[in-house]
Parts: C-alpha cells; sequence; structure tokens
C-alpha cells in the first residue's frame, strides 16, 4: 500500500509528502522532518487504518532515501553552475591577460596569440604530457584544463570545428608519425602502444585513414631515408 501513495503524492511536494511519515522518528539522520506539516502527514496515512510501527519505519527509510536523493541532486546541479561559471570567468580572465600584455608590448614585440591560440596549444600540451596513457579521454583532459567537457567540446569547435575526442585522437595519430619518421621505435606496435593506442590493428587502421598510408608502409620509407 505504500508504494500506490508514493505514485499518488508526485510530482508535488514528493519528499515532504514521504517525509511527514517519519515524524516521531527520532533515529532519523536528519533534522528536517521536524519542520513537516501535520496536514502532509494525515494525508500521506489516511490510507492506514492503524499503521504499525514497521510501516512507520518502512516510511521513515523511504522519506530518508528521497531526501537524500534530492540533497544530492541539489548539490550536482550546485556544482555545475559553479563549473560553468568559473569557465566562463578563466575565459574571461584569459582574454584580459592577452589584451593587457599586447597593449604592454605594442610596438616593441610581436603581439601574443589570440586567446584561443593559446588555449590549443595549451590543450595541446596536456595531451602530450599524457600520451601514452590509454585512459586519457575527454574527461582527463577538462579536468588538466580546469574547465568542463561541455565548455571544451564548444572551444575545439569554435577553434578546429572538431570534437575533443577526434582531436585527441589526431594528436596521437601525429604523434605517432613523427616517432615513426625518426625510428624512435622499431614496430608499428611498439610505436602505437607509446601513444596510446592498446590496439596495432585499429591504430592502423586510423593511420590509413589520416595519411593515407599505413604505418608500416611510413616506417619502410624512413629506413629506406637512412639508409640512401
Amino acid at each position: 500500500m505504500i508504494q500506490p501513495l508514493l505514485e499518488s503524492a508526485k510530482p508535488a511536494c514528493e519528499t515532504n509528502l514521504l517525509a511527514s511519515a517519519a515524524r516521531n522518528q527520532p533515529d532519523m539522520r536528519t533534522s528536517k522532518t521536524a519542520d513537516f506539516c501535520e496536514p502532509l502527514a494525515e494525508h500521506f496515512l489516511q490510507g492506514f487504518s492503524a499503521p504499525t510501527k514497521k510501516c512507520r519505519s518502512k516510511c521513515a527509510a523511504t522519506a530518508e532515501v528521497l531526501l537524500l536523493q534530492n540533497e544530492a541532486r541539489s548539490m550536482r546541479m550546485t556544482h555545475d553552475e559553479a563549473q560553468k561559471q568559473s569557465s566562463t570567468r578563466i575565459e574571461a580572465l584569459q582574454d584580459r591577460l592577452i589584451k593587457y600584455a599586447n597593449e604592454e608590448n605594442a610596438g616593441t614585440h610581436e603581439p601574443l596569440a589570440p586567446a584561443e591560440d593559446r588555449f590549443i596549444i595549451w590543450t595541446r600540451e596536456q595531451i602530450h604530457a599524457r600520451i601514452a596513457d590509454q585512459n586519457f579521454g575527454v574527461r582527463e583532459l577538462s579536468a588538466a584544463l580546469g574547465t568542463s567537457e561541455k565548455t571544451l567540446g564548444r572551444r575545439l569547435k569554435q577553434s578546429l570545428g572538431m570534437t575533443p575526442v577526434a582531436f585527441i585522437r589526431q594528436e596521437r595519430l601525429n604523434r605517432a608519425r613523427d616517432l615513426i619518421l625518426v625510428r624512435q621505435y622499431n614496430t608499428v606496435a611498439e610505436t602505437a602502444h607509446a601513444v596510446g593506442f592498446s590496439s596495432t590493428g585499429h591504430f592502423a587502421k586510423l593511420y590509413r585513414e589520416a595519411f593515407g598510408e599505413t604505418p608500416n608502409a611510413t616506417l619502410r620509407a624512413a629506413i629506406r631515408a637512412t639508409q640512401e
């Protein structure tokens, strides 16, 4: 009988209605239940002719779960909003610093790169710092940059027309080609692992799509070049 009552109470004041059943339950870990209105409690319990102690305990437990879930949702929303505001603030400060530096260096030095160019350079540096890490993805890159995944995606899309996943993959492949051309490793498999690919076959497929030749072909050409 509890579940129908729970459903009938949604969405209006779901948490308050459920938690009203927890009145006179001193073992609950939240003090919020002391503030719930008596009419809500009576409405919730009207389906029971004689609510048992066990029934009240179940209702109290259910109410506490929903209270904690609501609190968790609220905390997530607060965190997301704070992260969004921080990212916006960081972008504004970066733009301001570039502007100030260009004004100070006007007429004496080359102007600094625009903020977005510097952001791309910084992003590339973060990728190369952990390029061998197969688990380094969009989430880890966003954390390293101190921005949200959404903001990272928007800025890369605006600047390069690429998604973060595509950008990370491109940087891995470009680095792999550089390593092959200088013959840093003896095999394609070693090179693939060095730039964060666990599957040599998958690496070879992506490499061919990017450069129009297989990594083995690039390696053979590099070997011939050193022998001439």
